[in-house]
């Protein structure tokens, strides 16, 4: 399949992002409208590394917003966990 892999680094991530995601949903509801409707482009899978347990928390909140194919591409690389060869 034919499509773009999108990966975000997660270093220095803190509470404080957490706090503000919590306070701005419309906004990242709004971003999880555009990235799932309106993006012009095809998606192949989405990778976010250097994850922390922070992450699960975050996700707990966006995933009711997230489309069941997007949650199927999203891949967690843990911070300090080496990658397999070819993972993204």
């Amino acid at each position: 399949m034919e499509g773009y892999v999108v990966v975000f680094d997660m270093s220095g991530l803190s509470f404080g992002h957490l706090a503000k995601t919590t306070t701005q949903l419309n906004l990242v509801k709004n971003f999880m409208v555009y990235i799932q409707e309106c993006h012009p482009v095809r998606l192949k899978s989405i990778h976010v590394i250097n994850t922390y347990p922070l992450i699960d928390k975050i996700l707990a909140i966006i995933k009711p917003m997230m489309q069941a194919n997007i949650i199927q591409m999203l891949h967690l690389h843990p911070s300090g966990k080496e990658r397999g060869r070819g993972s993204l």
